[in-house]
């Protein structure tokens, strides 16, 4: 009750009924009502003459009031008209609210005010006329009024008027610094409240282009702050994970020859080298945090299997993670066949499991019957009780959020775990992002992974390459054609791949038997499309990127994608690695439309010149820049808002070197700099990001 009360103490400055209002929005200090950032800013500088208004503009106008009357509309009870007419001394205006009585209490005949609205024409009987609805309205005085206004959400029933009119209170207030002044000194940052003066109310139309930009020494403050207690947490987290214990995995000879003798081929050096650090980690009583990565049909998965082998001939569970439950099942196959050989079973979960086969697969979790598990998020429902899981494999890490990452580690007992990603990241920006993990990559492709050609081709080419195709399908090897997702619409590109795969069946590869893949489709049709493909039923194979991670088809040779303009390098990437992946040489042929730039052709013609994945993520990051080419939902989640982890790599790199001398004692601060600064992380960490663990 007491805290409560002290909540409501902050904005004594408020109603009984907007403090309740702020606390039902879960906004419980002025530092929370201060973060609700504005949504948009309307420029409502330069006042016009009434005699120059236009139908449908949205402006600011000055006028005193030479009238007002309200009243009650005869049709509808219980709605309240109010209108003035008002003048600049050249000409007149019409403005009316509906359904607002409170501003005829407001408005007074003699006073001049601003209005801010829509001008609309309205008919009347002897004609039509100008006038403004329900427009936002400020008293005139001899000091400036607001130009650039902040447009805030709405908070319960507060408008965003009233927003920020509280806001303007709030920012009288006391607002404590944080940041460490010799941060704030050698940054050359503005205070806290400076910064939120800025950002909430910009002074002009050059103050707005900078916040816009993102060039305004505010924001700029912002995204350093937000990436400073991002940092301290995940250096932190690094500190006190190497004082936690994790079950050791025993390095057996009799378990190693086993490995020997079920391995399916000869791994390569670079295999040999993950593998080793892997062992070395998870043979340690810390618990291993990596994040292995590999270019597209390097060999990452193979590491997983036989360390999860390794962990259940050990007698401990292991589980491996897939993102979707086609990729889950080619997994789950592939690891069946590898571990029978080891007398090892594998449960396959996912959210179609049957009932009454769930209801088996879950009592030999609990019981420790089953020690390889393999699904997709259904490994984390509340039902699923592991017996001693110790091993956590999560591929293609950034399709999980942070959440769903964690409560798969929270199954075990501090397990050891391993991210696997295909998407390449630059070492240096690995580095600084996943800091808190260990990071192995895996740089050497297996001998059997065929170089894949790559070509770029417009509409004029298509006859050519449809023959192509033909002579591909013709010598029993496989084809696939992607369709991109257009406008962020799942239909829009599931009708493209629906529409080519009827005109092909119909036209020009009617004397082939043809698939179709796409996300409408149940994950029993696509699994059943996918198994015909495996099992070369399908010649030729129209999708949408539902196939662009991890599927794995040995006999498709060649990839066609249209409209190629519309991916990314990285994406594109992918995509090729579909292919050439069974030893026979590879064929990527990049359809682009007649629209498409010479510089857009330009882009892709990098990957005509390399098929290295790591350099091509490099070239995407000159072109677009490292946020647009890997995002950044795994960064906590969406939850910064100014900052970008990726794009702002050297304010994130500063920020990391300011939280290891703070945790490092190098930067001393005084007592009350600590007190406020641990407060602020205290904060963050219950609002901010939580669950960096498995992040």
């Amino acid at each position: 009750m007491e805290k409560e009360e002290n909540k409501k103490e902050e904005f004594y400055f408020l109603t009984s009924r907007q403090k309740n209002i702020l606390l039902k929005d879960g906004i419980e200090s002025l530092n929370d009502l201060l973060y609700r950032f504005p949504l948009r800013y309307e420029n409502r500088g330069g006042i016009r003459s009434l005699l120059d208004l236009k139908e449908g503009e949205f402006v600011t106008v000055k006028g005193k009031v030479i009238g007002a009357k309200g009243r009650r509309s005869f049709k509808k009870r219980n709605f309240h008209l109010f209108e003035s007419l008002i003048t600049d001394g050249y000409g007149n205006l019409h403005i009316v609210w509906f359904n607002q009585p409170w501003v005829e209490q407001k408005i007074e005949i003699g006073k001049s005010y601003y209005f801010f609205g829509r001008v609309s024409l309205f008919s009347t009987k002897s004609g039509v006329r100008l006038q403004m609805e329900n427009p936002e309205f400020e008293e005139y005085s001899s000091e400036e009024h607001l130009k650039i206004v902040p447009v805030y959400k709405k908070i319960g029933i507060l408008s965003s008027k009233s927003v920020r009119e509280i806001v303007l209170k709030a920012l009288k207030e006391r607002i404590d610094e944080f940041l460490p002044e010799e941060i704030l000194k050698k940054e050359s940052f503005i205070s806290l409240k400076e910064s939120f003066l800025k950002v909430h109310f910009p002074e002009d139309e050059k103050a707005l282009d900078e916040i816009n930009s993102r060039e305004s020494i505010a924001i700029k403050r912002f995204v350093f702050q937000e990436l400073f207690a991002f940092e301290m947490m995940m250096l932190k987290e690094n500190i006190s994970r190497k004082r936690e214990k994790a079950k050791a995995i025993r390095k057996n000879p009799e378990i190693g020859n086993i490995l020997r003798k079920i391995l399916p081929f000869e791994l390569t050096r670079s295999q040999k080298r993950v593998f080793r650090e892997v062992v070395d980690n998870c043979s340690s009583d810390s618990p291993m945090y990596r994040l292995l990565q590999g270019d597209v049909g390097s060999g990452k998965t193979i590491i997983a299997f036989l360390t999860m082998i390794w962990c259940a001939l050990d007698g401990y569970q292991s589980a491996f993670m897939a993102p979707t439950e086609t990729l889950a099942k080619q997994v789950y196959e592939r690891l069946k066949e590898i571990a029978s050989k080891a007398q090892l079973d594998v449960a396959f979960l996912i959210s179609s499991t049957k009932q009454s086969e769930k209801k088996e697969i879950l009592k030999k979790i609990k019981e420790g019957e089953i020690k390889l598990i393999v699904g997709t998020h259904a490994l984390i429902q509340e039902k699923v009780e592991y017996s001693n899981l110790n091993f956590v494999v999560i591929d293609e890490q950034h399709r999980f959020g942070v959440l769903q990452r964690d409560a798969l580690f929270k199954k075990g007992n501090n397990p050891h775990l391993l991210l696997m990603s295909a998407t390449p990241i630059p070492r240096s920006i690995a580095l600084t992002v996943f800091g808190d993990l260990d990071i192995s990559v895996l740089d050497e492709m297996p001998p059997n992974k065929a170089k894949v050609v790559t070509a770029i081709r417009g509409d004029y080419s298509r006859q050519k390459v449809e023959l192509f195709l033909k002579r591909e399908m013709d010598l029993k090897k496989q084809v696939l054609v992607v369709f991109p997702l257009i406008e962020e619409s799942d239909s829009l590109d599931c009708d493209a791949a629906i529409s080519a795969y009827e005109r092909f069946k119909k036209g020009i590869f009617k004397n082939y038997k043809i698939g179709l893949i796409h996300g409408r489709m149940s994950n029993s049709e696509k699994d059943e499309v996918m198994d015909k493909m495996r099992k070369k039923e399908l010649d030729l194979l129209v999708a949408t990127t539902v196939i662009e991670v991890g599927i794995d088809l040995p006999d498709a040779t060649v990839i066609v994608i249209e409209n190629a303009e519309r991916f990314g390098l990285a994406q594109l990437h992918q995509l090729r690695g579909r292919v050439g992946r069974g030893g026979e040489k590879g064929y990527c042929i990049l359809m682009v439309s007649k629209e498409t730039s010479r510089s857009a052709e330009n882009r892709l013609r990098i990957l005509t010149e390399t098929d290295d994945g790591f350099k091509v993520a490099e070239e995407d990051l000159k072109l677009r820049g490292v946020g647009e080419v890997f995002g950044t939902r795994q960064w906590g989640e969406g939850e910064f808002h100014f900052a970008n982890p990726l794009k702002d790599m050297k304010m994130l790199e500063s920020a990391r070197n300011w939280a290891r001398k703070i945790l490092e004692k190098e930067v001393k601060l005084n007592k009350e700099e600590e007190e406020k600064l641990r407060d602020f992380l205290k904060e963050y960490s219950e609002k901010k990001i939580r669950f960096l663990r498995a992040g």
